[in-house]
């Protein structure tokens, strides 16, 4: 978390603090969604594991330096594991606009 939203200028509490909002957001807006069955989480932080967690989602321990991709791999197969058989959409924390009728509809097709 303390490089989330470098891009934008201010102060990094205030920078934490919107990615963490979105990252809330992204999540309730998942759980909202009504063709997700569960919502996993793959982080290395604590504060956003915990905070999944508390949300009612699962949290994932992403492995140590990873890159974006390397944990989406992560996170399709540990969604695999829990839900065999099942689709698996990757969806990033940082999308304040989705709704959670938009999942649905992408995930209906």
């Amino acid at each position: 978390m303390n490089v989330a939203k470098s891009r934008l200028a201010g102060d990094p509490r205030a920078r934490r603090d919107i990615a963490l909002g979105m990252f809330r957001g992204t999540i309730l807006t998942c759980q909202l969604a009504s063709l997700v069955g569960t919502v996993l989480v793959v982080t290395g932080d604590r504060t956003l594991a915990e905070t999944a967690r508390c949300m009612g989602a699962r949290s994932v321990p992403e492995r140590r330096n990873s890159d974006l991709n390397l944990a989406a791999e992560q996170g399709r197969d540990a969604a695999l594991r829990l839900r065999p058989g099942k689709p698996v959409a990757l969806v990033v924390s940082d999308l304040p606009r989705l709704r959670a009728d938009d999942l649905d509809s992408v995930l209906a097709r």
